[in-house]
């Protein structure tokens, strides 16, 4: 998805040395299929010369879910329904060290315990 953004092929060297948090405020055009309740990605390409992009309204934020970079002020800052959606990761689950059941801030039906440490 990066090389279609980026609109070139990365060398195997760049994709080793590769920083996601280079692409925060890259304009980009999104393909969007909706899904359900949902709407998912379905494309990412670079702006034509002639496109013009808004500035951003909301800050910038990058989360990271390696043990190294994670920012709990980060993740109790998104959405109640985007923690409850990134908290039943697999990633998520290594992170907070547990196994493949439900991690601790979310219960049985997906809801957020308010209690959580996030």
């Amino acid at each position: 998805m990066v090389e279609s953004w980026k609109g070139k092929k990365m060398t195997k060297d760049e994709v080793e040395k590769f920083d996601p948090k280079v692409m925060l405020g890259k304009a980009c055009r999104l393909t969007l299929i909706e899904n359900g309740d949902f709407v998912n990605v379905d494309g990412v390409s670079p702006l034509s010369k002639n496109d013009k992009c808004p500035k951003a309204i909301n800050p910038l934020v990058f989360l990271s879910l390696e043990s190294t970079e994670f920012d709990p002020k980060i993740y109790g800052a998104l959405s109640e329904k985007l923690r409850q959606k990134i908290a039943l990761s697999p990633e998520f689950h290594e992170l907070m060290g547990v196994g493949d059941d439900v991690p601790p801030d979310v219960d049985e039906a997906g809801e957020t315990d308010e209690n959580a440490p996030f």
